[in-house]
């Protein structure tokens, strides 16, 4: 599962749509394609943790200059806070 579909879980809706979400018009592959690769990051709102949404925004940045890299991205505190737990067991 990507980060563009926990953000689709967490949010409740494709953050990739346009403004009318209501819209029931299929949207093509390439037409999200376009939005992804072409449009501002869509914005985190509603009653999620500051460590979620820092972790979504980062592995979100289009700019390969300034985007997190792996291993840093492995050791942010919002993955960090779930090392301990079991989801063997879940």
């Amino acid at each position: 599962m990507c980060i563009r579909d926990r953000l689709e879980c967490a949010l409740g809706y494709y953050p990739f749509l346009p403004q009318e979400k209501s819209s029931t018009r299929e949207v093509t592959y390439w037409e999200m394609l376009d939005r992804i690769t072409h449009t501002l990051n869509p914005k985190i709102e509603g009653d999620f943790s500051p460590k979620f949404k820092d972790f979504i925004a980062k592995c979100l940045d289009k700019n390969k200059e300034t985007r997190i890299n792996s291993k840093d991205l492995l050791d942010h505190p919002f993955l960090k806070g779930y090392e301990k737990i079991n989801v063997t067991k879940i």
